[in-house]
């Protein structure tokens, strides 16, 4: 995450055109840095469920209203839907029953009290670590190779000269700056796929209540039909 992260907001246009070292210890160990404060932050908000409406209409609501649980339930003053609630967090991400929360209880229980039973390979490695090394491994080589996709067709398609490419409407523009904006498109693309995959159960059920209305005001379903001429 570090890594993609540089590459596409820090790294500079003369990086881009060869003009400065292609790496350096010390960039990785910024990179590696800035991925591991952006991963534990997300785990945090994530372990808070800072990332669903639930939360904020808490906090909206929270001086009005009684405190909801992770569902949306008024909490009572005996909870006795634990094991309902665990299973119904079972492959949800966020939350103190959720995969991260699951992750880190395995990893306190056995550096904190020398539990080592209670290493489980699912909670560490199938539910948490390879999922988010699969997605951010996949942003960065994909973004990488369609980089290096395009700028192999690149000059079959717009006239180069010498540290510059002439574009349509823009005209002559640095071969760097040309570089990094081409990679920042493949990045912003190829997240943006990756969103579309995880929200598609979401986005093919806005598409449905879409089509559903759309359906309902061709055939005037649900209206009122006035006959003047009666």
């Amino acid at each position: 995450f570090g890594l993609a992260y540089e590459l596409a907001t820090v790294k500079t246009a003369a990086w881009f055109q060869g003009g400065e070292e292609f790496i350096s210890p010390f960039s990785l160990a910024l990179s590696w840095l800035v991925g591991l404060v952006a991963l534990n932050g997300w785990a945090f908000f994530s372990y808070h469920r800072v990332f669903t409406r639930r939360f904020w209409a808490n906090v909206g609501n929270g001086m009005l209203e009684p405190p909801l649980d992770e569902n949306g339930n008024p909490v009572p003053a005996q909870n006795n839907n634990r094991e309902a609630e665990i299973a119904g967090n079972r492959m949800d991400w966020q939350g103190k029953q959720g995969r991260i929360a699951r992750f880190f209880a395995v990893w306190k229980s056995c550096l904190t009290q020398w539990d080592w039973e209670k290493v489980d390979k699912v909670a560490l490695l199938d539910e948490f670590a390879i999922p988010i090394s699969r997605q951010l491994a996949s942003s960065l080589v994909g973004s990488s190779l369609s980089f290096v996709f395009l700028m192999h067709f690149a000059p079959y398609l717009f006239r180069m000269e010498k540290g510059h490419i002439m574009l349509p409407f823009l005209g002559e523009v640095g071969k760097g700056i040309f570089r990094r904006a081409v990679f920042r498109m493949c990045m912003f693309v190829h997240i943006l796929v990756q969103l579309c995959s995880s929200f598609r159960a979401q986005l093919a059920g806005c598409f449905e209540a879409a089509h559903a209305a759309a359906r309902d005001d061709r055939y005037l379903i649900g209206e009122i039909l006035m006959n003047y001429e009666g």
